[in-house]
């Protein structure tokens, strides 16, 4: 019996970002239950310890050098300006400009494998516009089922105005899918609605790995870390919430990682508790998962930095049973996400901030609460799950 060959687009497949990391454990995840794995990215790494697992990946290199440059240094000059900064509207023009070398180059990539043997099933992960697109327009070609995953609420990045066309033009672009993915059961539901599709469940996995250790001693500093973008939050609720429970006589610290060690020094140093602040730049996401780990609680902001990023935080607070202060305006699609997995405490102001911290400092030492389904959540139990799919589909288009 011939193995199960998927065909995977996506835009990253490696280890360096938190988008290419989830597809990458994703993928060899699926080689290691005997998929062959072929992805067809614009960046990419092939894992070296699959064995035997089959996974071919090819980079077809349709993104220009400093295109995430340029639309991320547009992101930031429009919130500077006015404050107001979607992520997927403010690059959308740029992403028009890349759907027609997608496009090309995803049949020519799958023309090319189609020859040697035909794809099963094909999955277009981390899909703006262009990889859904490229995912569908080939499928219908080779007469192949299909599936685009979403990590995140994908209507929800768009103001009222614009979300019924966006709606409607994505539509189109599923019209024909086996399926939708999402990474919580919350945002299944969504897209069920909205697009008219079954949506599965697959949620960004964890994986056991030697932990940063825990101090059970009470009278230690209440820890809190974030690691990731924050320069299109509003930190002041958290950053005043943090000065008032100081001031209460709550003993914190506050570990942060990523690009923005700046302007975190800066809005703790206004402040005046800069003191109590850690700060580290870049790391990976795996250091970020330990910066996470080591943490007494986990603050999340009522908009998503970046998506897949969410998804490996989330992800690591169920795996580790940490409480999430949820930061600013009371946001349903994230609450309701947040809460159905880990102990939520909502957080619209900084009263509320000051609250939580001076609740979770007379529960020292806190121990983790790991969710009952978390052994669902390993990735092979993942990937298991998703092929499972993939099979019933590819059975009943060939039945069709």
């Amino acid at each position: 019996m011939k193995p199960f060959r998927i065909g995977l687009l996506t835009h990253s497949f490696h280890r360096r970002s938190a988008a290419g990391l989830r597809c990458w454990h994703l993928g060899r995840a699926l080689a290691r239950e005997g998929a062959d794995l072929r992805v067809y990215c614009t960046e990419g790494e092939t894992p070296s310890d699959l064995g035997e697992a089959s996974c071919a990946v090819r980079e077809i290199g349709v993104v220009p050098r400093g295109f995430a440059d340029r639309a991320d240094t547009l992101a930031r000059v429009l919130h500077a300006r006015f404050g107001w900064t979607p992520p997927l509207v403010v690059t959308f023009h740029a992403k028009l400009r890349r759907r027609a070398p997608i496009l090309r180059a995803a049949f020519d990539a799958v023309r090319r494998a189609e020859e040697r043997r035909p794809h099963d099933f094909l999955l277009a992960v981390w899909p703006d516009f262009e990889w859904a697109d490229a995912a569908r327009s080939v499928a219908r070609v080779y007469r192949m089922p299909f599936a685009v995953e979403f990590q995140d609420p994908w209507m929800h990045f768009y103001p009222p105005g614009v979300r019924p066309h966006a709606l409607g033009a994505l539509r189109r672009v599923l019209d024909g899918a086996a399926f939708t993915l999402n990474v919580c059961e919350a945002w299944c539901a969504r897209d069920t609605r909205d697009f008219g599709l079954r949506s599965v469940c697959i949620p960004t996995g964890f994986w056991e790995r030697p932990r940063p250790s825990r101090d059970g001693d009470p009278r230690r500093s209440l820890r809190l870390a974030y690691a990731g973008s924050l320069w299109y939050f509003d930190l002041a609720p958290l950053v005043k919430g943090l000065r008032l429970a100081r001031d209460a006589g709550v003993d914190w610290r506050f570990a942060y990682a990523g690009d923005d060690e700046a302007l975190v020094r800066g809005a703790f140093e206004a402040e005046g508790i800069a003191d109590q602040l850690e700060t580290r730049g870049r790391v990976t996401p795996e250091d970020a998962l330990d910066a996470i780990s080591a943490a007494d609680a986990l603050p999340l902001f009522t908009l998503p930095s970046k998506p897949s990023t969410f998804g490996f935080k989330f992800a690591e607070v169920v795996s580790r049973g940490l409480p999430v202060l949820l930061i600013g305006p009371d946001d349903p699609v994230l609450r309701e996400a947040i809460a159905a997995r880990a102990r939520l405490h909502a957080c619209p102001d900084a009263a509320a901030v000051a609250a939580a911290l001076a609740e979770l400092a007379r529960a020292r030492p806190i121990r983790p609460q790991p969710h009952p389904s978390v052994a669902e959540w390993t990735w092979p139990a993942l990937a298991r799950r998703l092929l499972g799919e993939m099979r019933v589909a590819a059975f009943d288009r060939k039945k069709a």
